[in-house]
Formats: structure tokens, C-alpha cells, sequence
């Protein structure tokens, strides 16, 4: 009898143990999906393993490069300005857009009024052209903080023309990709890896 109960904790302990190094496996491929999970009423970025061009110029400007494009998501609704047009939609189609990519979700504080976000995107960026330097992902998310709360994001954007005429490196990655150089500031997605709470990350 004693051995048979010995036996059994044994076996039980054996599943405790394969199940977890199961889930932990998973975890460090990163292939479960977080996106069901989002709170109502919460705000939150999701940093998206794309668009390499955009991901070797932040690595060349002295970043990691882990990160090509980031987005905005409230309430099952993503707001994002990506190639070719600026355009909001539901998490299914993102995951779809963005099958088999890696990605990162934070929690920000978007503080003020979440409808005066809303207000301005629909009224200046839903339907326009996607621009590189003007009209991208990261300044997306910093109009709709003005428009929400008239201030904006706490990041230090690059100055990435100052970067053109001081770094080789910089001025030969744009000139032989034919990237113009820009007139403002510019954040690049991987800067927003220390914006927010960082919630999880996964695959699509």
C-alpha cells in the first residue's frame, strides 16, 4: 500500500515537472498568444517584429533593432500607421497581418480623454498615407497622447538628420537604401521598449 501511494506521488510529481518545463519551453519560443487577454478600458503598445529596413537603421542609430513597427490598442480596436495607409481595425485582423512575427505589449497611461485620441486619428491619420519620417507608427502614438491630454510622450526622440551628416554608417545605410533625410525628430519602435509596463510577449 505504501509503496503503491509512493508510486503515485512519484507519478504525479513527474507530470507537475514535464508540464511545467512544457510551459516554460513555451514561454522562451514565445509561440502563445496574449492579445485575448487585454483588459477593457486598458491602453496598451504592441512593439512588432517587422519591417526590417526600420529595424536596421534603429540598430545602425546605436539601437537594438529588435523592433520594426509598433501600434496602439484599446478595447479589441488597434490604431496603427503602417504601410500604405494609415488605417484602425480589430485584433484578428492584426494578428493576421502580422502572422508568425514576435511581439511585445505594455500598458501605457494615456492620460485625458481617450475619445479626443480617437477624434484626431479619425480625422487626421485614418486614411492618409503611410510617411516614413512624418506620418509613422511612433509619432502616431504621440499625436493621439497631444490630442488626448496636450502632452506628449516622455521619449527623447533621434535626430536622425544630425546622425546622417556625424555617423558614416548612418549616411551610407540611407543613401544606399535611398532614404531621405529627414527634417524633425524621429522615434524608432525600439525606443518604446522602456515606455509603459511591459506585459508580456509572444507570436502571432
Amino acid at each position: 500500500m505504501k509503496r503503491s501511494f509512493g508510486i503515485a506521488v512519484i507519478t504525479l510529481f513527474s507530470f507537475i515537472i514535464i508540464g511545467t518545463t512544457y510551459f516554460l519551453s513555451c514561454l522562451d519560443q514565445k509561440d502563445f498568444n496574449l492579445l485575448p487577454n487585454l483588459k477593457k478600458d486598458e491602453t496598451y503598445i504592441i512593439l512588432i517584429d517587422a519591417y526590417p529596413i526600420t529595424k536596421e537603421m534603429a540598430n545602425i542609430a546605436g539601437l537594438k533593432g529588435e523592433y520594426g513597427h509598433v501600434e496602439l490598442i484599446r478595447n479589441n480596436r488597434v490604431f496603427g500607421s503602417r504601410p500604405p495607409t494609415c488605417t484602425e481595425f480589430d485584433i484578428d485582423r492584426l494578428i493576421k497581418l502580422y502572422k508568425g512575427s514576435l511581439y511585445e505589449i505594455r500598458r501605457i497611461d494615456l492620460a485625458g480623454d481617450f475619445k479626443l485620441a480617437i477624434q484626431y486619428y479619425k480625422e487626421n491619420i485614418e486614411g492618409e498615407p503611410y510617411d516614413l519620417y512624418n506620418r509613422n507608427c511612433t509619432s502616431l502614438i504621440n499625436s493621439m497622447y497631444l490630442a488626448s491630454s496636450g502632452q506628449g510622450i516622455e521619449l527623447a526622440p533621434l535626430n536622425v538628420k544630425k546622425l546622417y551628416y556625424s555617423d558614416a554608417r548612418v549616411r551610407v545605410y540611407m543613401e544606399n537604401n535611398k532614404l531621405p533625410i529627414p527634417t524633425n525628430p524621429v522615434w524608432f519602435p525600439d525606443q518604446f521598449t522602456e515606455f509603459g509596463e511591459f506585459v508580456g510577449q509572444g507570436r502571432f
